[in-house]
């Protein structure tokens, strides 16, 4: 069975798309996606974030994006 850091991995890194944790709940059926990301960021991946309004609720929220080369 395959980690779930590494299923977002295989699907982010370095490709330039951005994600919210959201998304990695609901399509990718990740409980704890700031968990998720701490471990990366931890293990030395770059793993940025910006923040960002929703456009449907006008909240705050963050998107991530992981960098191609650790940081």
């Amino acid at each position: 069975m395959i980690s779930q850091n590494t299923r977002i991995l295989d699907t982010f890194k370095g490709t330039g798309k951005t994600f919210t944790s959201r998304f990695l709940e609901g399509r990718m059926h990740i409980a704890r996606p700031s968990a998720r990301i701490f471990d990366l960021r931890s293990k030395g991946y770059d793993v940025r974030a910006t923040r960002f309004t929703t456009m449907d609720t006008k909240r705050s929220a963050m998107k991530y994006q992981i960098m191609r080369t650790k940081a």
